[in-house]
């Protein structure tokens, strides 16, 4: 039985009509082949490794082959989208090197165009840096090195060889590893053991554009790229039909690292967005998203620099996508919530783990149909999930170790309905919910689920209701085949929930169903809820429903009391 395996699973690309012409979709096909993309169903990857042949023309860059077609990335850009309004697929095969330059590629909307890689030589290899290299700092008696600027742009964000050092306010001393800005003067007092030598210290300056923009594209892969320490976002893809983005990094920008506003189909194939700013991806009315392996984490520095609130930080946000699959991915250590999900008709989570986030660990809502498979959510803080205005339905999931005595593991409200299926909702604290409801109407199917360790582990009725595990079964009438107790997971101290051979968890199929009739559900819920059941009306004798608790009608005669 897998109950939490990562193994890299399939990546299914069902065909559709074109979203730009009636005729672009197979266009698309073709050039996808041409690029060597495996449209295959149920491949493990998107593969861009084979039939380079294929492509018309390869346009090479490189600071330091002289025999290189361009020694920026931008002009290479610039020749590629001429070529592919004529029609021709075109690659911009990237040489290794640190580029710091931004690269803004506009296409017309009106015209078509052939597809366009931009590839690194060598995975990783091709850097594209928004920071400038400042030397000439002024040192003080006491360490501090110190620097006039002048211009309209403010310092954002400061690193020495390499590591980005934390913004106090202007009226603080500094301590290693910080930096402040007032006026236009920066300070910092550099990291331990770090050595501030020339070239060693990189200055990104708060700018409303991205390091990378390609805008009004048909079909778009980057591939193996490295961007870094923009003072805005990483990279911003706007209005394009078809993109892909593999094996690719976006760390250290002072907004979002990612940012997709408009596209038919988006697909990222192990895309880490990693300390960045504000959020880690962030994904706009898209029509398909599939995300496969990858890490968003590490991202909202600025909510403890600056003071953004956690609730607006994000790991990744998706707003507006149609139809969403995330599969194997890695959710970790954002300063707000750990993934937020907006407005889709559909949502498919697979094997995703979302740990350690502070605000805490998901957001569904308005999510029309959203499946958790093998999904670990735990040590987050506040919550662990939270259900609103939508159905979701976790299978083999874990939801343990999140929130505080105020929250719970799961909270399903204002619309949000929840089923768990062969889940485990289990917590560290004895005080802390394991599942937060307002009424019944909260519930779809629950069956097989494993729960522990909590003294008041099921909140109803706006927390007036706490229930325990056997006057929950009693009251609801469900999870009758479900089980209590100690999970056991191997090593939680390392964010590691697989439950040892030991645990009650693999015994599911000798766990007793609990038999309930409706007259011991019925004295249940008078016992604990706090109402009088009402007797059945006669033969054909009018009735209406009245809400006596949230989600629980009860049937009574029109002219009762």
């Amino acid at each position: 039985m897998l109950v939490c395996g990562f193994s890299v699973g399939s990546f299914p690309l069902a065909l559709a009509a074109a979203a730009r012409k009636a005729t672009g979709w197979a266009h698309d096909l073709n050039a996808c082949r041409v690029l060597g993309l495996s449209l295959l169903l149920g491949a493990a990857s998107l593969s861009a490794q084979t039939s380079r042949e294929s492509i018309d023309v390869t346009l090479s860059v490189s600071l330091e082959d002289a025999n290189a077609d361009f020694r920026s990335v931008q002009q290479a850009g610039r020749r590629a989208l001429e070529l592919a309004a004529e029609g021709n697929s075109v690659r911009v095969l990237i040489g290794p090197g640190l580029y710091r330059e931004h690269v803004d590629l506009v296409a017309d909307a009106s015209l078509d165009y052939a597809p366009i890689l931009f590839e690194a030589s060598r995975l990783g290899s091709a850097m594209l840096s928004g920071s400038e290299i400042w030397n000439d700092w002024d040192v003080t008696s006491d360490s501090t090195f110190a620097k006039d600027y002048s211009g309209p742009a403010e310092v954002a964000m400061v690193f020495v060889e390499g590591v980005r050092l934390v913004r106090v306010s202007s009226d603080r001393p500094l301590r290693m590893g910080e930096f402040r800005v007032y006026g236009g003067r920066v300070e910092f007092v550099p990291p331990a053991k770090a050595k501030v030598l020339e070239g060693t210290v990189e200055v990104a300056l708060k700018l409303p554009v991205p390091l990378m923009r390609i805008q009004n594209f048909d079909t778009i892969l980057l591939s193996g790229l490295y961007l870094r320490q923009s003072g805005g976002v990483g990279l911003m893809l706007e209005r394009n039909g078809h993109a892909l983005v593999e094996h690719s990094t976006f760390e250290h920008h002072y907004d979002s690292g990612v940012l997709v506003a408009g596209a038919h189909r988006l697909r990222l194939l192990n895309v880490d967005t990693l300390r960045n700013g504000k959020d880690g991806l962030v994904a706009l009315n898209v029509v398909e998203m599939n995300a496969v392996g990858g890490s968003v984490s590490v991202n909202g520095f600025r909510v403890s620099e600056e003071g953004l609130t956690a609730k607006d930080s994000f790991g990744m946000v998706v707003k507006t996508v149609q139809n969403l699959v995330w599969q194997n991915g890695l959710c970790a250590d954002n300063r707000g919530q750990g993934f937020s999900i907006l407005g889709a008709e559909s949502a498919s989570i697979e094997r995703v783990k979302a740990l350690n986030n502070v605000y805490g660990g998901g957001v569904l809502f308005k999510v029309a149909s959203a499946t958790l498979q093998e999904t670990v959510v735990a040590n987050n803080g506040n919550l662990g999930l939270t259900v609103v205005d939508g159905e979701a339905t976790a299978k083999w999931s874990i939801f343990t170790h999140n929130g505080s005595a105020k929250a719970a593991q799961i909270m399903a409200v204002l619309g949000g309905v929840v089923s768990l299926e062969h889940c485990i909702l289990s917590t560290d604290k004895p005080e802390d919910p394991l599942l937060v409801i307002e009424g019944f109407d909260n519930l779809g199917l629950l069956t097989k689920n494993l729960y522990g360790v909590s003294e008041r582990p099921f909140v109803l009725n706006e927390g007036s209701v706490k229930l325990d595990f056997e006057t929950w079964q009693a009251v609801s009438g469900r999870d009758l085949d479900s089980a209590w107790g100690d999970p056991q997971f191997n090593d939680p101290d390392h964010f590691e929930y697989i439950p040892v051979g030991g645990s009650i968890w693999y015994e599911q199929k000798d766990w007793p169903v609990r038999e309930l009739t409706e007259d011991e559900i019925s004295a249940a819920r008078q016992e604990h809820l706090g109402y009088e059941p009402t007797p059945a009306p006669a033969d054909n004798e009018p009735t209406e429903k009245v809400q006596l608790l949230p989600g629980m009608p009860v049937n009574v005669p029109v002219d009762a009391p």
